[in-house]
């Protein structure tokens, strides 16, 4: 069962290649994923077909077959309503914060210092870009959860 999302941060797009494994360009979730969870708890049906937007910002999720789920799936559409889309946007980035923080604290924690901590949070989640300031972003982060 595949289902289109857009996620709008270039950042969140690239965790999900954390989160996810990928398969042909799609990500294939797993409900033991947090976020999974979410995806597959927000999936609504649909008689007739539901177009979505596609954008770069679009990805595809292969969600896992359920016996409930893939009975409706294969005689509906499958999709993500308008709130849906915010609500799991929100969620992704709040997943992406929790885990952000965690390692951070851990980090810190064990000694290392926040440069090294962020270097190896950003490293460890493949979260490299060329025209986006992800350390940036992240110092900024700490700084303000810091006081």
């Amino acid at each position: 069962m595949e289902i289109k999302l857009n996620i709008k941060s270039a950042y969140l797009r690239k965790y999900l290649e954390f989160l996810f494994k990928q398969k042909e360009g799609k990500f294939v979730v797993r409900t033991t994923v947090n976020f999974g969870g979410l995806l597959f708890a927000c999936v609504k049906f649909s008689d007739t077909p539901v177009q979505v937007e596609q954008s770069e910002q679009t990805v595809t999720f292969i969600l896992p077959k359920t016996k409930n789920v893939h009975y409706y799936a294969e005689k509906s559409n499958i999709y993500y309503d308008t709130p849906d889309i915010d609500f799991l946007n929100r969620m992704l980035d709040e997943i992406f914060k929790i885990d952000f923080d965690k390692f951070y604290l851990n980090g810190i924690k064990n000694g290392l210092k926040q440069s090294k901590t962020i270097n190896s949070y950003i490293l460890s989640r493949n979260l490299i870009f060329k025209d986006y300031d992800i350390k940036d972003m992240l110092k900024k982060r700490v700084q303000r959860y810091a006081n």
